[in-house]
């Protein structure tokens, strides 16, 4: 778990640090007319990021996130229905 923690980490902060060209991306889609993209899924964007922390307060929430996501309740089910499908597929 650690090891996965870590990547994440580097992960997401590789993605915080490149958050300009995301939120640039979906400025030009929204000119585009891409119906499933709004105006307010910029600031949304903004937020997942955790562009209003600093570095520090962004890893250590990040972190967070990871633990409370692994352990929901009902991640097992979700995990073993995604499992279960793409094996009866065959």
């Amino acid at each position: 778990m650690q090891t996965f923690e870590i990547e994440c980490c580097k992960a997401f902060q590789i993605l915080r640090e490149r958050a300009y060209v995301f939120i640039n991306l979906l400025q030009l889609m929204l000119v585009s007319d891409i119906e499933e993209l709004k105006q307010k899924d910029i600031p949304t964007l903004i937020r997942a990021m955790l562009l209003d922390m600093s570095e520090e307060q962004a890893q250590s929430e990040f972190k967070k996130l990871i633990r409370q996501a692994v352990t929901e309740w009902y991640r097992k089910y979700d995990n073993w229905f995604h499992n279960y499908k793409d094996y009866t597929k065959g």
